[in-house]
């Protein structure tokens, strides 16, 4: 085996190690200071790309750290380990990071959405050759590695040479950064095949173009962002210039509008008030003449037509809030007798004395006291159980039996009966069928009788 053997005086040699100590310091301070830079953009724009940049940064340094052995001097002492899987672990994740940030950099999807999958393919193929590396030996995965950086490589140089055809600014930087890096590999290359002697050690060549490819990048980067947050500008401008045209337009015409309508209100104000007159005229007619002839003309209370009305719409709020409703139909017991021995006047002042008594007893604006005809009446008890409605025609019954009635120098006493159906109305069941079981209750003398209309009952 034949090795290259350098004897060096001992002056040389501190004078070497002094410049290489001093060349790699400025190159891995350069390398840490971008990255740590673009961390803090990333920080402060919450914008991927300079994270992506970042991690490429740091992850190319500990790299070429690894590959001087300057990471297992400095970093990793005490990691055998890591530092044989070193160059397999920070190789692969560099170049993953390298194809992710060509692609969002570049915006490949913009243009082709295949070329961008297939930068995003070939970008995982080296997270998984990171994981093939740790079982692997070294020499088997070095040529693998180079195999695919190659390919890659020229993958990604094809991709922004097409980009920079189409006349787009950033692919032209960005071929021209990745070409010194690509040159660069490519003289390292020569350099240890010995085709080609620079007399200078291949890592200071690596190093340079890494360098130089990194500044670059920054350098495209921040142009970049620059055009982006222009761009964001400019759209913002034309939004706010539009908007300020659109207030402009709205304002003129809120001022045609505005004067148009003085002179249609000034032609249009006396009739406009004289119809208004007429018309409030017209409601108070109208209002008054519906509540008359909702009004019983002897007792004063609802008549027969409301009841109607308010039934049907009590049935139907009943069905759509699914509450209870009870409905009550009263009559005054043998009030034919009453008229024949006393008279009709005698009768009417009855029929007047029950309905003050039914209306004074209903305390809830819902609820509704109806002369249903004759000696007839009927009570709508919205919200009301069997148990609630039986209780309050039970007190009616004891205070109308209770009361005493003067009329034409005759005293006498009434009682009254009365039925009570309560039911949430049903869509399957006809209106009339919780009035029906009222009018079916009332079957006694004096007496109180109320159903509960369940559902069975209902699909009966």
């Amino acid at each position: 085996m034949r090795l290259p053997l350098t004897i060096w005086q001992q002056d040389d040699y501190l004078e070497f190690t002094s410049k290489s100590g001093l060349i790699m310091g400025g190159f891995f301070g350069l390398m840490l200071a971008m990255g740590l830079s673009n961390l803090f953009f990333f920080i402060t724009t919450r914008t991927p790309i300079f994270l992506v940049y970042a991690g490429y940064v740091i992850f190319l340094a500990l790299t070429l750290s690894a590959l001087q052995g300057l990471g297992y001097r400095y970093i990793w002492p005490n990691s055998p380990w890591l530092q044989q899987h070193a160059v397999g672990i920070f190789a692969n994740l560099t170049v993953w990071l390298s194809i992710i940030f060509c692609d969002l950099l570049l915006n490949v999807r913009a243009y082709s959405t295949r070329l961008s999958k297939l930068l995003n393919i070939t970008a995982y193929a080296f997270l998984i050759g990171l994981v093939i590396s740790l079982f692997i030996p070294l020499q088997v995965f070095i040529k693998t590695f180079l195999l695919m950086l190659c390919a890659s490589g020229v993958f990604i140089l094809a991709i922004s040479i097409w980009l920079w055809i189409k006349d787009i600014a950033i692919a032209q930087y960005y071929t021209l950064a990745w070409a010194v890096l690509f040159i660069s590999g490519f003289a390292v290359s020569l350099d240890t095949l010995n085709i080609i002697n620079f007399n200078l050690p291949s890592y200071y060549l690596l190093m340079l173009g890494a360098g130089i490819e990194t500044v670059l990048l920054a350098l495209i980067l921040a142009i970049s962002h620059n055009q982006q947050r222009q761009a964001l500008l400019n759209t913002q401008a034309k939004l706010l210039n539009k908007e300020r045209q659109a207030q402009h337009a709205q304002k003129d015409m809120l001022t045609l509008q505005v004067n148009t309508t003085e002179e249609l209100e000034y032609k249009v104000q006396e009739r406009t008030l004289e119809l208004e007159i007429a018309l409030r005229e017209l409601s108070d007619t109208n209002r008054e003449l519906q509540e008359k002839n909702t009004l019983d003309a002897l007792t004063g209370i609802r008549n027969r037509s409301y009841f109607d009305k308010k039934y049907q719409a009590e049935v139907r709020r009943s069905r759509r809030e699914k509450t209870q409703l009870s409905i009550v139909m009263m009559d005054i017991d043998h009030f034919k007798n009453v008229n024949d021995q006393y008279g009709h006047l005698v009768g009417d002042e009855c029929i007047k004395t029950v309905a003050h008594t039914l209306k004074k007893a209903l305390k809830r604006p819902s609820d509704d006291v109806c002369r249903y005809g004759g000696e007839e009446f009927a009570l709508i008890l919205p919200s009301t159980d069997l148990k609630g409605a039986l209780a309050l025609v039970e007190q009616l019954r004891t205070e109308i039996e209770k009361t005493t009635i003067q009329a034409e120098d005759v005293a006498i006493n009434i009682t009254i009966s009365a039925g009570i159906g309560t039911a949430i109305a049903d869509l399957n069941q006809p209106e009339d069928i919780i009035l029906a079981l009222a009018d079916k209750q009332n079957a006694g003398r004096n007496n109180v009788q109320g159903s509960q209309l369940d559902v069975i009952q209902q699909q009966d």
